[in-house]
């Protein structure tokens, strides 16, 4: 059971999709609720949050690699590829942990 700061995953749903309306435009509030929504299974409504978010720059520690994780439950296999290479690109230090997403996720 996936928990922020104590909070379900339809808690912190709620809290960021008030934080978005609150604050339009913000790309953290688009990346926050992606998150959560991926958390959540919801991998279709995850998916165009994440994506866009990182389109327009948004990138933290662990963005990317949501992405990918939400593009490849998606069957976007091409596009969870492009993110994981990002975000090997981003952050070299997490080279380990990317690659074992790539091999989970079987994408090239």
């Amino acid at each position: 059971h996936w928990k922020l700061n104590g909070m379900s995953a339809e808690n912190a749903i709620a809290r960021f999709r008030t934080y978005r309306a609150r604050a339009p435009g913000i790309l953290q509030g688009d990346s926050l609720l992606g998150g959560a929504l991926l958390r959540a299974g919801r991998f279709a409504e995850a998916y165009p949050l994440l994506r866009d978010a990182a389109a327009a720059g948004y990138v933290d520690e662990g963005n990317l690699v949501e992405l990918a994780l939400a593009a490849g439950r998606t069957g976007r296999r091409r596009e969870a590829a492009a993110a994981l290479t990002r975000a090997a690109a981003a952050y070299p230090l997490w080279r380990d942990g990317i690659e074992q997403a790539r091999r989970t996720m079987s994408v090239p």
